[in-house]
């Protein structure tokens, strides 16, 4: 029983959706400890916000950009724990004319102290490990985070991301052996099941998508259908797919039970997604390490999250 119809439209909708967005942002920098930085946050942001308008005086940016959503470029400085805005400028320079924010007709004053902003000013320090070309999401070896009350720093910290890399950089290694089980798991299931038979059997089919359950010995706990319709599900399908797990995925358990994957070396439990096709012969159409498929609020709220004015 395949379901990917619905998968799919979710997908196209949540990029479409999200399309506007989908490229990294270029940042707003800070002088800051006699040294100029990119910081994930953009204060203006709340200052336009306050103000009902985001109307910048003398303002002309150049050409627009995918990768500047706001339409500006901002220079800021943490001087004496308090944070001034420096310039309001362009963020590309190469396509156009080009002329700066006037500070003092916006503000009165070129020494603007950004007396709206109370939030987070964040700092990206140390390696470069991966860009997620969505807003600020890019992944530092640290990050400052400075703490803004009123313009005014009230405590500084850094916070280590290496537990999160090292995660990441095991999970790659599970996946790509997960993505080098297809063969090993075919043997087992060609091997132990009449598929013919299953194929043939009454109101049952049993090549769909599966989520096969491992702890991090690599001892599998349990095998589920994966059902991708299960919110557009009547009365009568719901007990069907129910029938189908029960009776499927008990096979493929039995199946499966005798391999181990100790030798992936897990660092936690996982779960290995399989999709199965049968015409003839059984084919294993997909097998990686599974992740919960996004929905389109999911994605929604992701997108949200990233392009807050932080």
């Amino acid at each position: 029983m395949k379901t990917k119809l619905l998968v799919f439209v979710v997908l196209v909708v949540g990029l479409v959706r999200g399309n506007a967005f989908a490229t990294g942002q270029v940042p707003d920098y800070i002088i800051y400890q006699k040294d100029t930085l990119p910081i994930f946050s953009n204060p203006l942001e709340s200052y336009f916000k306050q103000v009902g308008n985001r109307d910048i005086p003398d303002f002309s940016g150049g050409c627009g950009s995918t990768a500047c959503w706001r339409g500006y470029k901002a220079l800021w400085e943490l001087k004496n724990d308090s944070l001034f805005l420096r310039q309001i400028t362009a963020c590309h320079s190469d396509c156009g004319k080009v002329q700066d924010g006037n500070l003092i007709k916006m503000f009165g004053t070129n020494n603007v102290f950004a007396s709206w902003y109370s939030g987070q000013i964040t700092i990206p320090r140390g390696e470069f490990f991966e860009s997620y070309n969505m807003g600020y999401a890019s992944l530092y070896e640290f990050e400052e985070h400075i703490s803004i009350s009123n313009g005014v720093a009230l405590n500084k910290s850094t916070i280590s991301n290496k537990d999160k890399i090292n995660t990441i950089k095991q999970d790659r290694i599970l996946s790509n052996g997960v993505q080098q089980l297809k063969d090993t798991l075919l043997h087992y299931l060609k091997h132990a099941l009449n598929w013919k038979k299953l194929d043939n059997a009454k109101d049952i089919w049993c090549d769909d998508e599966y989520l096969l359950s491992y702890s991090a010995n690599g001892t599998l706990k349990d095998v589920t259908l994966l059902v991708t319709l299960s919110d557009t599900l009547n009365k009568k399908d719901s007990v069907l797919y129910k029938k189908l797990d029960q009776f499927c995925s008990s096979k493929l358990k039995n199946a499966l039970l005798p391999l181990s994957l100790k030798y992936l070396n897990a660092s936690r439990d996982f779960i290995i997604k399989v999709e199965l096709f049968y015409d003839e012969k059984l084919e294993i159409w997909e097998c990686d390490l599974y992740r919960r498929q996004m929905t389109t609020k999911d994605i929604e709220d992701w997108v949200k999250e990233q392009m807050t004015p932080r």
